[in-house]
């Protein structure tokens, strides 16, 4: 018996150390004071096997010596040298549940990229919308040709040296301008496929829209879940370091009963197993609670992503107010994917009825206006010089310029129309697809629906059923304190003994933390409510609407 709860002893410190190293990050100091003592208590390392539980007789002060050494390892400090590690002040940020949601809206990239989402549709819908209005264009040209000349002709005369005889020069110019300038002004004034267009782009951005509010309360959602898990944990983590305390008190008490000879072996060993356990139990809540810290810094997206801690207190964050039917009948009603799907649903319907009606004609006025103007000039100097006889010699210049310029103008309109009226059947194809898709998103809005049912139901039933845990588990636990005393008393006077006060305390503990994660669930479930029946918490009335006014974009 005394080898097997000496066996026991060491198997809960070997699993505190499998579990002290499979923690999160830690201070290199941390880890070394973690696995020295591994290494000078050879005991620690060795693996159990079934010999650890064999009935081998040995003195009674061989255990005695392995329980000190146990409790020479000081991890109750070691623990909480984890926690101060983990959860720094000087590293971390305290901020409300208030203050983390306007943060996150403030912050958080997920958010902005729904909110860009938003925007494209919404200018797709203009751009849809604003097929409606006439195109018209101005096309223009204007261009300069030139051509210059020069021609030397000589007379006959033979009765004349080369040098004598007479010739004409001529050398000219001619430029020409050509300029035109035409309008252009066409307007679709009846096409079938283009207001089920509009439609659907109309559907997508309600879509969009609704997609960003569901973004939004799923953000609020995410961050109170959260929130209410780091107020319970917090709760968790100083209720098993009170207790830690208590089972060392109960440890010194117990080591110096047993030095009188009060007690024996097992209660020792018992004691000292039930106190490594809680801090087993506290180093793991710790570790929860950084990591839950560190995914709440995520979603709020502080500048730097400090670690957050808490304000406030784990209790309950309030009362539900609809009863069951209301709750579904909002949640049916309301519920943004219910109504995403359906937005989506009449832009597939709408681009099913655009293919079909673009087999129809389409009929267009087209008018055009066109203005031609062409100048030129040109200018010719003509120079003769020739001799009629030995002894005279004469010469004359000449000089002609020109100018032109003529303007036109053609204006004419007509009404067309284009039909293609055969296109393969491949409009029809793509307009069965569309019909078919928006079939699927309304049986996905009914599926949402039954969904929602049970969501509603289950949270409901949860409330009620957190609350009743909470008022037992706290009956339980005062119980559990006044019997804790009372042994305590008996225990001083040897009328009890340690196997009673141990399981008093785990009956505590127990309780405390059944109360404890019975407010959490409470909240949560509250939390999942408000998000299920579309309605905005306390916490994020108006954030949503204000962030789409901020960005110029409507409701």
């Amino acid at each position: 018996m005394i080898k097997f709860t000496q066996s026991m002893v060491q198997m809960k410190i070997f699993s505190f150390t499998i579990l002290k190293r499979r923690a999160p990050y830690v201070r290199v100091i941390l880890l070394t004071l973690l696995l020295l003592p591994t290494i000078c208590y050879p005991a620690k390392a060795q693996k159990i096997t079934q010999d650890n539980f064999n009935p081998i007789e040995m003195p009674v002060g061989h255990y005695i010596r392995e329980l000190k050494a146990l409790d020479d390892q000081g991890l109750l400090s070691i623990v909480e040298d984890f926690k101060a590690t983990s959860i720094d002040p000087n590293q971390s940020t305290t901020l409300s549940l208030d203050e983390c949601i306007s943060v996150a809206f403030a912050n958080n990239p997920s958010l902005k990229s729904e909110i860009e989402l938003l925007k494209a549709s919404r200018d797709r819908l203009i751009a849809a919308s604003r097929s409606w209005n006439p195109t018209a264009s101005i096309r223009g040209d204007s261009s300069v040709k030139n051509r210059t000349t020069n021609e030397i002709t000589r007379a006959k005369q033979p009765n004349l040296s080369p040098s004598k005889r007479g010739y004409t020069r001529s050398s000219g110019s001619t430029s020409s301008y050509p300029q035109n300038l035409i309008g252009k002004l066409d307007w679709i004034f009846l096409d079938f496929s283009r207001q089920p267009k509009i439609n659907a782009a109309a559907s997508n951005y309600s879509a969009k829209r609704y997609g960003f509010y569901l973004a939004s309360r799923r953000l609020i959602f995410d961050i109170q879940d959260i929130y209410y898990q780091l107020l319970a944990t917090q709760e968790l983590i100083n209720s098993y370091k009170i207790i830690a305390e208590s089972y060392k008190n109960i440890v010194l008490f117990n080591d110096s009963r047993f030095g009188a000879g009060r007690t024996h072996l097992g209660e020792v060993g018992q004691a000292h197993a039930q106190f490594f356990s809680t801090l087993s139990d506290l180093t793991q809540s710790i570790e929860r609670y950084y990591a839950l810290s560190n995914k709440l810094a995520k979603l709020v997206s502080l500048p730097g992503e400090p670690l957050i801690l808490t304000e406030g207190e784990n209790q309950f964050a309030g009362e539900w107010i609809f009863g069951l039917k209301e709750s579904i009948d909002l949640a049916q009603l309301n519920n943004d994917r219910i109504l995403v799907a359906l937005e989506t649903a009449k832009e597939l319907n709408s681009e099913g009825i655009a293919q079909i009606n673009q087999t129809l004609p389409s009929f267009s006025l087209t008018s055009r206006a066109i203005l031609e103007n062409s100048s030129s000039d040109s200018y010719k100097k003509i120079f003769t010089s020739g001799s009629s006889n030995a002894g005279s010699n004469s010469s004359e210049t000449r000089r002609n310029f020109t100018f032109n310029n003529n303007t036109s103008y053609d204006i004419s309109a007509g009404i067309f129309f284009n039909w293609r009226f055969y296109q393969g059947g491949v409009n029809d194809a793509l307009a069965s697809s569309a019909f078919a898709r928006s079939k699927s998103e309304e049986f996905k809005a009914k599926d949402i629906r039954d969904e929602l049912v049970a969501s509603v139901r289950t949270s409901i039933n949860a409330l009620k059923s957190n609350r009743l845990k909470y008022i037992s588990s706290d009956a339980a636990a005062q119980s559990a304190r006044i019997s804790y005393i009372a042994s305590m008393a008996r225990l001083n006077a040897g009328l009890s003994d340690v196997t009673t006060i141990n399981q008093l305390v785990r009956l505590y503990q127990s309780s405390i933390r059944t109360e404890i994660n019975a407010i959490q669930n409470y909240n949560i479930e509250l939390a999942r409510l408000y998000f299920d029946t579309a309605i905005w918490p306390k916490e994020a009335e108006g954030l949503a609407l204000e962030l789409l006014k901020a960005t110029g974009l409507p409701r």
